[in-house]
């Protein structure tokens, strides 16, 4: 039996390196080496002044099509997951789908969380693959929170960083099968 599987997974890095010396220097070495403790972060990386979350994924995509691991043609959904979209509308994934010269009856949406966002994406992307509303998937996440976060905030500028990943999905049943999701929320 046919299930969704995971064909390929690239991934694009902000461009410049945020290392741990620096927040050292700007919070204090204490400060820091807890955090590298706790979180085992060494450095972080940040995307160029002018470069989007959809510029980044827009590359982690073009890395699988140019891998011959997945055809632009045979795309027919498009997720993007991001809580910094190039604007409010239209969605990122509009104009990812335009950018990156897939099918007008591609579906395209967003999907707007944080750390969950790349399971929530995965899941509509194995719903959508198993009601046959698509045949093959590819899941776009990208996030530049280094644009909005205080440089100051300690608790924020010490753990998040800049990159994009792309995840192409299709049927199969070979191996990369996804299995079962369990869902909560507390939005205490």
């Amino acid at each position: 039996m046919k299930r969704p599987a995971i064909k390929a997974v690239e991934y694009e890095l902000g461009e410049n390196v945020l290392s741990h010396e620096e927040l050292c220097a700007r919070f204090g070495r204490a400060v820091m080496d807890k955090v590298l403790r706790v979180s085992g972060i060494r450095s972080r990386r940040v995307a160029g002044k002018s470069v989007c979350a959809s510029d980044m994924a827009f590359l982690a995509a073009e890395k699988i099509f140019e891998s011959g691991q997945a055809k632009r043609e045979d795309i027919d959904l498009l997720i993007m997951a991001t809580q910094s979209p190039d604007y409010l509308l239209p969605t990122t994934a509009c104009i990812l789908q335009d950018r990156l010269g897939l099918k007008k009856t591609c579906a395209a949406f967003d999907i707007n969380l944080g750390c969950s966002q790349y399971v929530y994406a995965l899941s509509c992307a194995c719903a959508y693959l198993k009601s046959s509303l698509a045949k093959n998937a590819l899941i776009l996440t990208g996030d530049t929170p280094t644009k909005t976060i205080n440089p100051m905030d300690k608790s924020a500028a010490a753990i998040f960083g800049d990159a994009a990943s792309a995840t192409y999905l299709e049927m199969d049943e070979g191996p990369g099968e996804i299995s079962d999701f369990v869902f909560g929320t507390d939005g205490s």
